[in-house]
């Protein structure tokens, strides 16, 4: 397996189409290991409800595999590709994680207010 740093640098969209063909392959082939192995050793996977059925987050490949190797039969996914006309992804953060990150503090904030921090 190609490690992420070994590789050549390509253009963006040829770099995220070689990852994603090299992720099927290793999901194709039931390897969570291989497929783990695609991120870097903190790399983190979020799952958006295809292989665990909840938003969920997994920090390092040891987490990544483990999630994988529990999901990988039965999800059987395949035909990974970008669309056509995607959009780079944007740098900077979406409402959603800015109204997120606001309600968490206010949630903490209150907590130590009330004493139960």
């Amino acid at each position: 397996m190609t490690l992420v740093d070994d590789r050549p640098r390509l253009t963006p969209q040829a770099d995220a189409e070689y990852w994603l063909a090299a992720f099927e392959a290793a999901l194709q082939s039931h390897d969570a290991a291989a497929a783990a192995e695609l991120f870097l050793p903190d790399g983190l996977w979020r799952d958006v409800l295809a292989f665990t059925w909840n938003l969920q987050t997994m920090a390092g490949r040891p987490a990544i595999e483990a999630t994988l190797r529990q999901t990988i039969a039965r999800t059987q996914a395949t035909n990974y590709h970008i669309l056509p006309r995607r959009t780079l992804p944007r740098r900077a953060m979406q409402l959603s994680q800015i109204l997120w990150k606001a309600a968490r503090m206010v949630r903490q904030r209150s907590l130590e207010i009330l004493g139960k921090a």
